[in-house]
C-alpha cells in the first residue's frame, strides 16, 4: 500500500478506465498518482507536480506536436506519474520521438477512451485517492490512540501489537 496515493496499475483496473490502453512507458506502472490534472495551455512546465495525472486532447499543442516529447520529459523531470491523453480529435498520432521519450525515463503514456467525459475520469480517479488518504489517516489515528495509552499507563514499546511496527 501506497499512503500517499495510488499507483497506475490500480487505477487501470477502475471501469471508467477499462478501455484505457498503454502506449509506452509501461515500465512506470507503479508510479504514484497523488493528483490529476487537465492541460489546457501548451506551456505547463511551472504547474507541473510530483504524482500528477496529466489528462489531455493535446488541443492547445495541436499545431506543434513537436512539444509532445518535450511535455514527457517535464512530466520526468517533475516526476509526475503519467501522460493520459486522447488524440483522435487533434492529435490523430502519437510522435516516435514521444513514444521513445516515455519509454526513456518509464514514464506511461495512457491513451484514452475518447467517448469518455474528463469528469468521469477525474471523479473516479480523486475518489480512489480520497478513500487511500482516509483510510491512512484512520489508520494514523488507531496508531495515535494507541501510543497516547500507551504514554498514560506508563507501558514501554513491547506493549505495541506487532501490526503496527511493520506499519
Amino acid at each position: 500500500m501506497n499512503p500517499a496515493g495510488i499507483t497506475l496499475r490500480e487505477l487501470l483496473d477502475l471501469p471508467v478506465l477499462k478501455d484505457a490502453k498503454v502506449i509506452s512507458g509501461e515500465k512506470g506502472l507503479n508510479r504514484v498518482v497523488r493528483y490529476i490534472d487537465i492541460m489546457e495551455v501548451p506551456d505547463v512546465s511551472g504547474w507541473l507536480r510530483e504524482g500528477e495525472l496529466l489528462l489531455t486532447t493535446a488541443y492547445s499543442i495541436r499545431h506543434e506536436p513537436a512539444l509532445l516529447p518535450k511535455l514527457v520529459k517535464q512530466l520526468a523531470e517533475a516526476n509526475a506519474a503519467a501522460l493520459a491523453i486522447k488524440p483522435e480529435r487533434f492529435l490523430h498520432e502519437m510522435p516516435k520521438a514521444m513514444i521513445q521519450m516515455s519509454n526513456t525515463f518509464d514514464l506511461p503514456i495512457i491513451q484514452l477512451p475518447k467517448g469518455i467525459p474528463y469528469i468521469d475520469i477525474t471523479h473516479a480517479v480523486m475518489e480512489q485517492i480520497i478513500n487511500k488518504q482516509s483510510s491512512l489517516l484512520r489508520k494514523s489515528e488507531e496508531i495515535y490512540k494507541m501510543l497516547t495509552t500507551l504514554v498514560l499507563e506508563n507501558s514501554g514499546i513491547q506493549a505495541v501489537p506487532i501490526m503496527f511496527l511493520y506499519y
